[in-house]
């Protein structure tokens, strides 16, 4: 239905029947956003099943605490979420500062062009699923050391940048 509507207010009305017909376009998007979130919620009300609801819920200070008995007795849950912790900021050490030398010269790329570098963020999501699927069929020491290795070697085309963004596409 949005395919139908001109890309632009201005590509088939003149004058002043332009903001009219992007006025209604408008409010047919909305409408029809709005239609289709009704519907979903109600869909989603008759099919989500109903959970008994607990004698004495637990508020959240009591799950912050909780945590730090799973640290305790389970070393192997600390070990793991360290390392997450640490690829997480290592990838985030790689990929943020990445905006200052794409924008300044010799590269001088536009904003949208540095964004598209951020789309190299959905191969990481997708890898994600498929890790934790390694994971969970008991291969979780292998999996972790192929992200470790992966993560140590995307750091290769970023000190390749300064001669060409060959390699960092490639990434």
């Amino acid at each position: 239905m949005f395919s139908l509507l001109p890309a632009r207010s201005t590509d088939y009305a003149p004058g002043p029947l332009r903001l009219g017909y992007a006025r209604r376009a408008r409010r047919l998007a909305y409408l029809t956003s709005s239609i289709l979130t009704l519907a979903m919620a109600g869909l989603l009300f008759r099919m989500v099943p109903r959970q008994a609801t607990l004698a004495r819920a637990s508020s959240y200070m009591d799950l912050v605490r909780s945590l730090f008995g799973l640290f305790r007795d389970e070393p192997l849950l600390t070990v793991r979420g360290v390392l997450a912790l640490l690829i997480f900021a290592a990838f985030n050490v790689l990929w943020v500062p990445l905006v200052l030398p794409l924008s300044t010269p010799p590269f001088s790329l536009s904003h949208t062009a540095i964004g598209l570098f951020g789309l190299a963020g959905l191969a990481g999501e997708l890898g994600a699923g498929r890790a934790g699927r390694l994971a969970d069929l008991g291969f979780s020491q292998r999996t972790t050391g192929l992200s470790l290795a992966l993560m140590f070697a995307s750091w290769l085309p970023i000190a390749l940048m300064e001669y060409s963004l060959w390699a960092l596409k490639a990434l």
